[in-house]
């Protein structure tokens, strides 16, 4: 009964004389974690994006490597001013395919473990270019041509040709 007494009679009393003590720290605690939750929640869009992006990259990518490979386009094409691959895709315009472009391409780009700069293909743009500088010529150019092959990034191919120049 005594207990029973406390807890409806006494806890309450308790709660809200000493709540002008505990409220503010309450509220404190509470801006906290929802600071903490926007920083996490904008950490998360960014990282999001970013592996958004790498993965439409890569996706261009392949669909660059299988118009080469279907004669629709050249290897050395980079022309993205039009943006529809049916345009470019368009029968009249259509080569006959052959193997010889796929297997020129496949012998001129080296793989990614063939490059100077470690793990390449997980890098991002931000972490290749000031790499870029350190490499001789013939590294700069495979990864040049390793780039163009594959993601075709527009920071990466810019600052291989000004280093090149």
């Amino acid at each position: 009964m005594r207990r029973k007494l406390e807890d409806l009679l006494y806890a309450p009393i308790g709660l809200v004389t000493g709540a002008s003590q505990f409220i503010p720290e309450l509220a404190e605690q509470g801006r906290t974690q929802v600071a903490n939750a926007r920083m996490l929640g904008r950490m998360a869009t960014r990282m999001g994006t970013a592996k958004a992006a790498d993965g439409l990259a890569v996706v261009g990518a392949r669909a660059r490597e299988a118009l080469v490979r279907a004669g629709l386009t050249g290897p050395d094409s980079d022309d993205h001013t039009d943006g529809s691959v049916a345009a470019r895709a368009r029968p009249s315009d259509a080569k006959a395919p052959t193997a010889e472009p796929a297997v020129a391409v496949a012998v001129d780009v080296p793989g990614a473990e063939d490059l100077s700069i470690v793990d390449y293909d997980s890098l991002a743009a931000s972490q290749v270019v000031p790499r870029l500088a350190a490499l001789r010529p013939d590294e700069l150019e495979a990864v040049r041509r390793y780039e163009h092959a594959h993601r075709g990034r527009k920071t990466i191919l810019g600052r291989i040709a000004q280093l090149q120049s």
